[in-house]
């Protein structure tokens, strides 16, 4: 039998007869590991990306608290984040480093979160910030120029010069020696060594930053934090199905183009835009490795090892199914077997 409480008694929403600013109050905080667990998920954010950026062997990795804010928290505590990590940068490491990881990682974890809450596909999320973080230091290289009265060239003439002292003040003096032996010694090899980095520096972060966004999407999906991707149609699958532009196809062959028939600074620019456009194929590439393990149950430990000995011993070949991929589809192949 039923006891029917008295209709003066106050009741809660759940008929427990507490109120719900009562139940709120009277609700415990967690204790223990589990206090632990919650003061590091509020605290960590705002420092744990720049330990991973300057620990080196983690960077990869220090866009990821930005990015798991950027999905599960408001965009205050985001940007309060990447405020206080950057500081840290700045104070540790100087300006040089401080604007590289503002420009790399910072600009990840403030864009990437935007364009996928947008549903965007995984080939526009990437493209996307990749053409925001160029568009940045293009607008930050202006400013400096107008700030500095000169022009863009000298401007960036002058930004790769630092980045090149700095990188040569942090070799050991065995190192550098060993290094310069390779262009020929002395001051003429520190002269060449420059011309050949500074040659192929844009290229490089191009690359870099490519991978990074590409890494930093793939971890955040398999994270799934807050269980945004499967609102947003977001998966290892659809990841697996990556399928760059036809029309880039003709940029990498203008550009390799470039290479083949010039000397001088054309030859160079266009290596850098033709090993950007392949960086892209190389994704491509893994995606149809990847379809292909899904598949055949390839299994994860597999995986992991078939994918390291094709990064680093065939490269090549990654790159080659990439490309060849816009024209023969192989995954389709995989679906018919």
């Amino acid at each position: 039998m039923m006891n029917h409480p008295s209709s003066g008694e106050p009741q809660g929403s759940a008929g427990t007869g507490i109120s719900e600013e009562q139940s709120s109050r009277s609700t415990p905080f967690p204790k223990g590991p589990a206090a632990l667990f919650l003061v590091w998920n509020r605290i960590a954010p705002f420092f744990i990306s720049a330990a991973l950026f300057l620990s080196g062997f983690f960077a990869l990795f220090s866009p990821l608290p930005f990015l798991i804010m950027g999905m599960t928290m408001p965009w205050g505590w985001l940007l309060a984040a990447i405020a206080t990590n950057s500081a840290i940068v700045y104070f540790t490491s100087g300006p040089t480093v401080f604007q590289f990881y503002l420009l790399a990682v910072g600009l990840i974890g403030l864009v990437l979160p935007f364009f996928i809450r947008r549903r965007l596909s995984p080939e526009s999320i990437v493209a996307r910030t990749f053409i925001v973080q160029w568009a940045t230091v293009g607008a930050l290289v202006g400013v400096y120029a107008v700030i500095h009265h000169t022009t863009l060239g000298m401007e960036l003439s002058g930004i790769f010069s630092h980045f090149f002292d700095s990188l040569l003040a942090s070799l050991s003096p065995e190192s550098r020696e060993q290094l310069l032996s390779n262009f020929g010694g002395g001051d003429l090899g520190v002269e060449e060594w420059r011309r050949k980095t500074l040659a192929e520096l844009p290229g490089a972060i191009g690359i870099l930053c490519i991978l990074l966004i590409w890494f930093s999407l793939r971890v955040l999906v398999n994270l799934n934090p807050g269980r945004f991707a499967s609102g947003l149609g977001l998966d290892r699958a659809r990841l697996n199905q990556w399928k760059n532009a036809e029309w880039l196809i003709w940029p990498t062959i203008a550009s390799w183009a470039v290479v083949l028939f010039s000397e001088g600074v054309p030859s160079e620019i266009g290596l850098n835009i033709f090993k950007i456009c392949m960086a892209a194929y190389g994704l491509q590439g893994l995606s149809v490795m990847g379809s292909a393990f899904d598949a055949y149950r390839v299994q994860s430990f597999v995986r992991i090892l078939i994918y390291s000995l094709v990064i680093l011993l065939l490269m090549p070949l990654l790159l080659s199914i990439g490309f060849f991929d816009q024209w023969f589809d192989f995954r389709s192949k995989f679906r018919q077997t």
